[in-house]
């Protein structure tokens, strides 16, 4: 009887099963788009050393803008958009360079997903057409906006995108930082519309209130591919490179955690490998990275790579984290992973305003609205924005309204976009020519209860027991500033100032008015 080297058989059938993953070749030309029609004519030159990718593996086009990469029965091929060229856009700003291959299509789902595409095409081309990216730009980024309703989708528009529209024209594009909507991915076009009033390209990040659970793993994600495109891809902006990545890990009957397959890992080592160490990387994703399962195996792959800004959301609150290498980051300076508030704040509930808009406000006290991040070559400072304030509301203050001479009086600031890299001051002055010194405050994230209910007490003393109306307190938050100051011995109205500086430099202030009263 013959005999078997058992390695050898357990290798080669290894090997054969790992290929016929890949059942075909798809190829095609990334070219230069001169007349904008989309359509690669004989005029129209391909483009050498751009990146294609099918989620998994990536390939620079040759010479002639030529690439190949394999296939099999769903997948997503897109272009990993250079510097200073763009993709084509749909009338909603969503980017639209990629071809879906599913031939049979998405089974009958509770909401539709890809239709059947039929056979491979010959030639999968991509059109780019050339652009002026600077190297300083802003960007706009958004967390969870997840409207459960048309209404909700309404309150987006009213609260946010109509303030976007006309104080962010400036921004090159926006960036969505995952559940678009919550569950009823009917509602998902209405927002990409919604978000593409405003005027500028969008790049979205899937959550896990974007997928469909009534169906496994292959085809969760099917609704999103017809109405946003690819899951995970990458692409340049002047000089900073962008990994949009979907960090859910699906589960049958609606559970999920956090953390990516080994297509998209492998993804991001491909892709990386053609960026250079110094270049600035932004990745987004859903879920903040330090829930995911893999994340010390993600952070080692930026081995080398100080430059790297990591965006979330998920949370409906805000915190800076800065990461060493007990989390697995491999780099010697921290990395800056910033979970960003939801844009609809505590899902868009809240005391309604005069125009019926909920103050929305998340469990942290920070204001639902959206983040301004520039950047200038590898460099990059965020500033928070509340929804339909002005750029100066950077914090909240609470004191007393009236305190005795010589009484200690508390003092609260929620510094918004604040981290335990901002430093946070006071004054109390009552005559401007005269200003007090400034003195620090202290970082703290509890509240005093007796401070709380102080204000309660006092809320209920001038409004009475049965006011409808909410009044807001501290709360706890990873932005939150006290100290206890001494109340003047002379009655009379004092400003108490307060001024934070961040970490990017920037200083911000806000005021609050204190009566000293006679006993």
């Amino acid at each position: 009887m013959r005999r078997f080297n058992i390695a050898l058989v357990a290798a080669a059938l290894t090997a054969t099963l790992a290929s016929s993953a890949w059942a075909l070749s798809a190829r095609g030309t990334v070219f230069h788009d001169r007349d904008g029609d989309g359509v690669m004519g004989p005029r129209e030159p391909g483009l050498p050393g751009v990146g294609v990718s099918n989620g998994d593996q990536v390939v620079v086009t040759d010479s002639s803008g030529r690439w190949e990469l394999p296939c099999d029965d769903y997948t997503i091929f897109f272009v990993i958009k250079p510097s200073q060229w763009s993709v084509r856009t749909d009338q909603d700003g969503v980017q639209r360079g990629y071809y879906i291959h599913c031939p049979e299509g998405a089974p009958d789902l509770q909401y539709p997903g890809v239709a059947p595409t039929g056979p491979l095409p010959r030639s999968i081309d991509f059109a780019l057409t050339p652009a002026t990216e600077p190297d300083c730009f802003e960007v706009i980024c958004l967390g969870d906006p997840q409207p459960w309703n048309v209404w909700e989708v309404e309150l987006l528009a009213q609260d946010l995108v109509e303030q976007l529209a006309v104080t962010e024209t400036s921004a090159a594009f926006g960036m969505v930082l995952g559940d678009v909507v919550f569950d009823d991915l009917s509602l998902l076009p209405l927002v990409t519309a919604t978000l593409g009033r405003a005027g500028i390209p969008w790049h979205y990040a899937m959550g896990n209130h974007d997928r469909n659970y009534d169906t496994g793993e292959e085809f969760s994600t099917t609704t999103w591919h017809r109405v946003v495109g690819p899951d995970h891809y990458a692409f340049n902006y002047g000089g900073v490179h962008f990994l949009v990545l979907e960090n859910i890990a699906h589960q049958d009957g609606g559970g999920y955690s956090a953390g990516l397959t080994e297509e998209q890992l492998n993804f991001v080592r491909e892709d990386l490998r053609h960026v250079p160490k110094d270049t600035l990387i932004v990745y987004i994703q859903h879920i903040p990275v330090m829930e995911q399962s893999d994340q010390h195996r993600f952070l080692r792959l930026f081995e080398g790579r100080q430059n790297v800004l990591g965006l979330s959301a998920h949370w409906h609150s805000q915190q800076h984290f800065f990461l060493n290498a007990d989390f697995g980051w491999p780099n010697p300076m921290p990395h800056h992973h910033l979970v960003h508030v939801a844009s609809c704040g505590a899902w868009w509930q809240g005391q309604p305003d005069h125009q019926g808009i909920p103050h929305a406000n998340a469990p942290d006290g920070t204001p639902n609205g959206y983040s301004v991040i520039r950047f200038d070559g590898n460099r990059y400072e965020i500033q928070y924005r509340a929804a339909r304030r002005e750029a100066s509301y950077q914090m909240r203050l609470w004191a007393p309204e009236e305190v005795e001479p010589g009484d200690g009086a508390f003092l609260y600031a929620n510094v918004f976009g604040g981290s335990e890299r901002s430093t946070v001051e006071y004054r109390l002055t009552r005559d401007a020519t005269m200003p007090g010194e400034w003195t620090r405050m202290e970082r703290r994230t509890d509240p005093d209860p007796a401070d709380v209910e102080a204000i309660r007490a006092r809320y209920r003393g001038i409004m009475g027991p049965d006011s409808p109306f909410e009044i807001e307190v501290p709360v706890w938050c990873a932005h939150l500033w006290h100290t206890v100051l001494a109340a003047p011995e002379e009655p009379g109205y004092y400003r108490i100032e307060v001024r934070t500086t961040d970490m990017f430099g920037n200083t911000h202030q806000g005021v609050r008015v204190l009566r000293v009263v006679a006993p």
